[in-house]
């Protein structure tokens, strides 16, 4: 049977995307404009993570502008592209991963080559606006045509980094690759900082992050063959950001740091008690460590679980701690006064691979652990319906982030204290002199996989020892274009969200805000001579701060007449209360 046709996909005009960004300023759901567009959800959500890119064109087309515009416009799969690609510095920066100007030469044709594979081989419909796929070949005259593929040139990159103020990205000398020479010397500047200090093994710390697709399966499985044709969000697809921390002896291991996208998970029910957890729980949208997020940890668990090793062990109070140079982590300045007795240093940029304690092998000594208990209770939940359903039932049901966090705590306790010692060798090897068959024993690599493998097969999955090494490397390396995507779509709902007010605002006052808001605009855009600047800085406070009070007066005015509605009619047919109901239901 031959394959269907690829569906083409829709590519929307310039004044669609404006006006779809207008409707859900005004309230309404990126869900209810895919559903009438024909568009997937994270679709409407990248037209809104866009919005003032989209914006200022749109004035520009409208309104007219000085300033020089190009004679083609771009291909609008670059528009996307480099959204996404935005995300995915961000991502990596958070992390500390070292990101040069290569490595996003090379992410961004990654992208561009998956985004394009949803275009279809013929020329754009004709309600689309063609354009080029790097302005780097403004000047070869290829108006209109469809891009067969991108250079990421070095004029695009100098560009790129020019209008979206990326910072510390080089293009040339580095390549994402280590730093060896940098790595070298800070050896000796530990020596030093050692000697200087009087610390001990067991009073060196290191910290670092990963991420984790909590609920993900190697790819073979047909669980995740059956997750891909699924409509809506990816279960699999759902991460989360842990922080592992221990000491040079392995003999002290801190409390994790876990940071999800929700607040408080429906798992766990209203009553969700964050202290009584074995993991410290922050949340935001990008499930990122952020600086307040690393500050609380550092005060409030690390601090407390250090001193009260060294008061069990009758160590002297004083600690180092180790961190790579990620945005996430703060200085030594965000100590609470009273844990002045810790001391951070920051190792230097582009040598996480050969330094980072906790990057040798500790974190995907972990996930290699973490898979094989998740297999574990695979296993034991199905072992009585040994077949697909009752797979995929615990999957996609019994399986959430309440029961992950018990995997998670179990695993960390399996890395064993010898796993943690021996990770320091390349750092500080006098630490690591007795490492060697001392403390427990680490299961082997080829027998966790074994296992797995075995389990796999009991269930009938088809699962094998390579694909759970890439299962591993993908779960510690960056976000795919899928993952991406997603991303942009929940922070682009995000920006809709109304958050709850302290205190109530008059809907006269936001009123009269939009009135002296629009007064303001048409006075500094008949009078200043910079236009175009000063339209971008509107699109920029209208979608940071003006967007929000108009989504808090749709709202009040949505249930203004719902509960006009409802006090209209008298009470007492059922007819006339469905009817209700079915009205409100319709104004969400």
């Amino acid at each position: 049977m031959s394959n269907p046709a690829k569906k083409s996909r829709k590519v929307f005009t310039l004044e669609e995307k404006k006006t779809i960004i207008q409707r859900v300023q005004k309230g309404e759901k990126q869900s209810d404009l895919a559903k009438e567009f024909g568009v997937k959800k994270s679709t409407i959500g990248t037209i809104i993570s866009s919005k003032e890119k989209i914006l200022a064109a749109a004035q520009t087309a409208t309104k007219g502008s000085t300033k020089i515009v190009s004679k083609k416009q771009r291909h609008p799969v670059m528009d996307e592209m480099e959204q996404l690609l935005i995300l995915w510095i961000e991502d990596m920066q958070m992390r500390g991963d070292p990101v040069s100007g290569e490595h996003i030469c090379m992410k961004a044709r990654k992208i561009f080559e998956e985004l394009m594979k949803d275009y279809p081989g013929e020329e754009e419909a004709e309600d689309s606006e063609p354009e080029p796929f790097d302005e780097a070949d403004e000047e070869e005259g290829n108006q209109g045509k469809k891009p067969e593929g991108f250079a990421a040139s070095h004029g695009w990159f100098h560009r790129f980094v020019k209008r979206t103020g990326i910072k510390n990205v080089k293009m040339a000398g580095e390549a994402g690759s280590a730093n060896q020479p940098d790595a070298d010397k800070f050896k000796e500047t530990f020596q030093e900082i050692m000697d200087e200090g009087g610390y001990t093994a067991n009073q060196v710390f290191n910290a670092d992050e990963t991420g984790l697709f909590w609920k993900k399966m190697p790819s073979r499985s047909y669980i995740t063959q059956e997750q891909n044709k699924l409509p809506g969000k990816k279960i699999m697809k759902d991460r989360l950001t842990l922080l592992l921390c221990g000491n040079a002896t392995g003999l002290c291991k801190i409390k994790p740091l876990l940071v999800y996208k929700s607040e408080t998970p429906r798992a766990y029910g209203k009553s969700f008690d964050k202290s009584t957890l074995p993991v410290f729980w922050r949340s935001n949208k990008k499930a990122w460590v952020t600086r307040v997020v690393f500050k609380d940890w550092l005060n409030e668990v690390f601090a407390p679980e250090v001193k009260a090793f060294f008061s069990e062990n009758n160590i002297e109070e004083k600690a180092l701690l180790l961190l790579d140079n990620a945005p996430g982590h703060p200085s030594g300045d965000s100590l609470l006064p009273g844990n002045s007795w810790i001391r951070i240093e920051f190792l230097p940029p582009n040598t996480t691979s050969i330094l980072q304690p906790m990057d040798q092998l500790v974190i995907a000594n972990f996930k290699k652990l973490y898979t094989k208990l998740l297999f574990d209770l695979l296993f034991e939940r199905c072992q009585l319906e040994l077949d697909s359903m009752s797979v995929t039932k615990f999957w996609k049901e019994s399986f959430n982030i309440k029961e992950c966090i018990v995997l998670i705590t179990k695993a960390w306790k399996k890395v064993t204290q010898k796993t943690l010692n021996t990770a320091w060798r390349p750092l500080y090897p006098a630490a690591c002199q007795s490492a060697p068959g001392a403390g427990e024993e680490d299961e082997d690599e080829d027998a966790i996989f074994a296992d797995i493998v075995a389990t796999a097969r009991n269930l009938n999955m088809e699962v094998d020892a390579n694909d759970l090494t890439a299962l591993v490397q993908e779960n510690t390396d960056d976000l795919s274009v899928e993952d991406l995507r997603e991303l942009a779509a929940e922070l682009a709902e995000a920006t809709g969200e109304t958050a709850e007010e302290e205190e109530p605002i008059k809907s006269a006052d936001i009123k009269n805000l939009f009135i002296h808001w629009d007064k303001v605009q048409e006075f500094l855009m008949a009078h200043h001579p910079k236009k175009f600047e000063v339209e971008q800085a509107f699109d920029h406070v209208e979608a940071v701060g003006v967007k929000h009070f108009r989504a808090m007066l749709k709202a009040r005015e949505k249930q203004t007449t719902i509960d006009k509605f409802f006090t209209a009619w008298p009470s007492g047919t059922a007819q006339k209360r469905a009817a209700a109901i079915d009205l409100a239901d319709d104004s969400d």
